[in-house]
């Protein structure tokens, strides 16, 4: 699903994104090269948007009603904005801090996992709920 996003985002080849991805081996780092090509320059996501396309994402059933959403997500995004989504919907970003969160919780996407505090964090900072 991120590579069909990416490929319609950047345009380009199935060979293409693979070569990008051996370069990086990493989807956040391959998303930031692609997005870099025709760059985004002016920040528009938000905590708030971010919630809500996870909300979508999540309530949306089969990749054929996720793509839209994460493509449309991706065309928002700078390239630094792209590679952090990427790899907060990977994971990979939550990978990092496994030791210093709590439960896992599924990724929108099905892919590894994200941290309930993290998802809480981000439902707090939304409602502006401090505790």
């Amino acid at each position: 699903l991120i590579r069909d996003a990416l490929r319609a985002v950047g345009g380009v080849t199935p060979a293409e994104l693979r070569q990008i991805y051996l370069i990086h081996s990493d989807g956040g780092e391959t998303a930031f090269e692609i997005l870099s090509r025709n760059p985004v320059t002016t920040a528009v996501l938000s905590v708030g948007s971010i919630q809500r396309l996870f909300e979508q994402v999540h309530g949306a059933r089969g990749p054929s009603a996720k793509l839209p959403l994460l493509i449309q997500a991706l065309r928002q995004c700078t390239p630094l904005e792209g590679k952090f989504l990427i790899k907060i919907f990977t994971g990979d970003l939550s990978a990092r801090t496994r030791a210093m969160r709590g439960k896992r919780i599924a990724s929108p996407l099905g892919c590894r996992s994200l941290r309930c505090t993290e998802s809480n964090a981000i439902s707090k900072t939304v409602s502006g709920s401090t505790s």
